[in-house]
């Protein structure tokens, strides 16, 4: 992986940032995920056992507990409601995102 110009504007936006990161994954390393870490400070850190590249489909009762926890953290862009698995994929549907992760623009989330 080299993309650390990339990790490395996002460290500096000194936003909140969320990292899941699946124990075999073989796409991207423990050594890839130490950089990011170095390079996003703060950044909210997890490891998801028994999952590889897509924790997310693997190991959803796991994954989805920490994205909802970190979600209800920020300011909801969707309304007051706290973030559940609805208002999730309410607010990928309206942002018309890809079905293999959550993105969300931070600085969108900042400035609610």
């Amino acid at each position: 992986m080299d993309a650390t110009a990339e990790y490395g504007a996002v460290g500096k936006l000194k936003l909140p940032a969320l990292l899941i990161w699946g124990r075999e994954d073989k796409t991207v390393s423990a050594a890839d995920i130490q950089q990011i870490e170095e390079l996003i400070p703060g950044i909210e850190y997890h490891t998801i056992e028994e999952a590889g590249h897509i924790p997310q489909y693997e190991r959803p009762e796991v994954v989805n507990p920490l994205l909802i926890n970190f979600l209800n953290g920020l300011k909801n862009p969707l309304g007051p409601e706290r973030w559940d698995n609805r208002s999730i994929a309410r607010f990928n549907n309206q942002n018309n995102q890809g079905c293999d992760s959550l993105v969300i623009n931070r600085s969108e989330l900042a400035s609610s």
